[in-house]
Formats: structure tokens, sequence, C-alpha cells
């Protein structure tokens, strides 16, 4: 994927940069307020601290890099409840949720908008998929980690040692790239705040959220690895497609959620 062009209503100072953002954030939509707050869900108590271990671990990992604070979420889970708000969870009926499909498909992150404002978030997480259930070769913390890029406006890096990069290379920590992408993100975010900046995908709608963007973490043949970096891996992230955007800018208020390719 080729570094992405910053649009120039955006008023973004960043000239040149190996990271990418995403569409929608580049689109102008944004979080209105940082912490982001969010919950971890789980059905029972074992995997409700395997869970929060690791998106714990994740979140420091991204706020250290970043040194503001960008999430507030819980050490622990809601053990056994109806998920809401903004979520990580797990689901064990992956495909007719998602319409991933759950023998390749590691994990989903949707995002929410309400005119310029990202309303909502959710990462998904296979539960048919018992290499990412036990956290093999610790795929689910990396998965994890990924996820949490895309959640704050962060797409796809060209460097192979990021954890942003478009495969899934066993990357336990952060790299430059990763963190100069998220100190981008967070700077423009709270620009954005502070100047009250309202995307031009928000004019003429009303308050309804449509999901602006998911994607998937997938092994190639289902397979998963032996070790850090090892084995066959893919990860496929949906996009939002040119033409969806086109869609919005003509005043057209619903958007199909089948963004994935």
């Amino acid at each position: 994927m080729k570094p992405l062009i910053l649009w120039a209503f955006l008023g973004l100072s960043i000239n040149s940069f190996a990271f990418n953002f995403t569409s929608d954030f580049q689109a102008g939509i944004y979080w209105s307020e940082l912490p982001v707050s969010a919950q971890n869900f789980a059905t029972n108590q074992s995997e409700g601290q395997v869970l929060s271990t690791l998106v714990s671990q994740a979140v420091s990992a991204w706020e250290d890099s970043v040194g503001k604070e960008i999430w507030n979420i819980p050490g622990s889970a809601d053990v056994g409840g109806s998920p809401f708000g903004n979520a990580i969870r797990w689901s064990n009926n992956f495909a007719a949720e998602t319409g991933f499909n759950p023998s390749t498909t590691l994990a989903v992150t949707v995002r929410y908008r309400t005119g310029t404002y990202f309303s909502r978030f959710e990462i998904i997480l296979n539960g048919e998929n018992t290499a990412l259930r036990n956290n093999l070769s610790n795929i689910l913390y990396q998965t994890i980690l990924h996820e949490l890029g895309h959640v704050i406006g962060l797409d796809h890096s060209p460097f192979s040692n990021a954890v942003m990069y478009a495969s899934l290379q066993g990357n336990n920590q952060l790299s430059n790239d990763d963190t100069s992408g998220a100190v981008a993100a967070i700077n423009e975010t709270q620009r954005r705040q502070e100047v009250g900046f309202v995307s031009e995908l928000a004019k003429g709608e009303g308050e309804a959220a449509n999901a602006l963007a998911c994607g998937s973490v997938a092994f190639i043949k289902g397979n998963p690895p032996s070790g850090p970096g090892n084995g066959p891996i893919t990860v496929l992230f949906g996009v939002i497609l040119a033409f969806l955007l086109r869609l919005i800018a003509f005043g057209r208020k619903k958007l199909p959620i089948q963004v994935a390719f």
C-alpha cells in the first residue's frame, strides 16, 4: 500500500511519512474526547483475566509511546454481560456477526460515527479460533495491539517491522513508525478538538451513526504460526471503498457495512 496523501482541507502539518491514516480519519472523523473509555467482555473469569491483561499491556504500549493517555479501559472484564458501547469482545458466532470466515479470520474491528465524530468501536475476536483464544505465540496480544492502532486512526505501514504492517509478522513491540503514526494521529485529534473541526462528511447529515470501517486479521489457510514470525500469515484489512465516500458526499445517509476485500 502506498503512503496516503492527506487532503488539504484537513490542515495536517505532516508533509511526508511512512505510516498511513485510515480513510475516515483522513476525511476528518475523530474522537470528540480523549481518553476513549471502553470495556472488555468475556464469558468466564479465566478468559476475562487473560483478555484484560493483554489489553492493558497493549494500551500501555501505545500510551507509553505517545506519552499521553488514549484509552480508559478497566483492568477487568465484564463477565457474562451483553456487550455495549466501545467493546473488546469474543464472538462464538463469528461468521454470522461479521460476515468473515471463522476458519481464517482472527478479528474484526468496526468503527462507527455520528456526524464528524467517532461514536463507537468494536474489536470482535474470533472465539472459534483456538490459537487466538489460547494466545499461541502471542498472536492475541499482537492482534489487539494492531487493532487498537486502527481505533485511533492508523492504517497500514509499509515497514515489515511495524505492528501496523499489513501482515502479522510476530511483532510484539511498537516500531518507530508505529510511534510516529500514533503521535501524529493523537496530535491531530487534539488539534481538531481544540478548533472544533467539522468534517465535510458531516455537513447536512443527521445524527444516525453509520459503520465507516472494518478490518480483519487472517491466517493463510487458517494455519497458526509455530512461533513469532514463523508460518505463512497474512492480514487482510477492509477499508472504506472510495465510492462510499462519494455517496456520503452526495448526501446518502446509509452506508453498507460489507466493505472488506
